[in-house]
């Protein structure tokens, strides 16, 4: 089962959705602080994520399977959403410093090929914030909510998934504890229970969130060997001729 694009952009203008935008976001901006002069592409549904980057970065693109379907963005100025095949990244080589994945992982039918494209698109050193629903937690269960559906992960699973990916992983990091309920208390109390999720109970947040980071290798080509410098010993060896008569003495 997936999402379709018109449930995921309802639940992010309900209450619930805010809280899980407001919290989400708070730890992207912790892995992201910074993307001057960098171009950040978005595959999924990171809209209400990726926003908070379109006016310090280079560029900012978002791809969104044809799967989910796509809704243009931003509303008052030209649209930087593009609709593509799943999977499927159409961008050169080397050509992306940062990319957020949310709602996008979960839902692949072939999440090595995600982030092979993943590889082939981001530069030496570029990085990759993968956000997808933690198996442990409870949004995972709430069918209702776009973090309840596909498939979950949890931190091991995505933390081994990125090294077979030829990826760096970050350590994991787990967000969103306020349950997804649409009781008014409990909304009220998100603050609270968002500090002591990630004091007491840190594995079971409603996420799990990775950054893969993409490491050059160089290879170094092996020079021969330099034979090692002796100095030369000069050995001295009686002459083969004798001495003249006049100069032997006789005992």
């Amino acid at each position: 089962m997936k999402t379709d694009i018109a449930d995921i952009h309802k639940f992010y203008d309900s209450r619930l959705g805010k809280i899980a935008q407001r919290y989400i976001s708070r730890h992207i901006a912790c892995f992201w602080p910074d993307t001057v002069n960098d171009v950040v592409v978005g595959y999924g549904y990171p809209l209400p994520y990726i926003e908070q980057y379109k006016s310090c970065a280079e560029r900012v693109l978002v791809m969104m399977p044809c799967f989910q379907g796509a809704v243009p963005w931003p509303e008052e100025n030209a649209n930087l959403v593009a609709l593509t095949q799943a999977d499927y990244l159409p961008l050169q080589d080397h050509s992306v410093n940062r990319l957020l994945i949310v709602h996008g992982l979960e839902h692949s039918e072939n999440p090595a090929q995600l982030l092979r494209e993943s590889w082939r698109i981001l530069v030496d050193g570029g990085c990759a914030l993968i956000v997808v629903p933690n198996r442990q937690g409870l949004w995972a269960r709430n069918p209702l909510t776009p973090f309840g559906v596909g498939e979950p992960y949890s931190g091991r699973q995505l933390y081994e998934l990125i090294e077979e990916s030829l990826f760096t992983p970050s350590k994991v990091l787990y967000g969103l504890f306020t349950p997804p309920t649409q009781w008014k208390a409990i909304l009220r109390a998100a603050e609270t229970l968002e500090h002591m999720g990630s004091t007491w109970a840190n594995k079971i947040g409603g996420v799990t969130l990775i950054e893969a980071r993409k490491q050059a290798v160089s290879f170094i080509r092996e020079c021969p060997r330099r034979k090692p410098w002796r100095s030369r010993i000069f050995i001295p060896t009686p002459s083969s001729h004798q001495a003249p008569a006049s100069l032997v003495t006789t005992l």
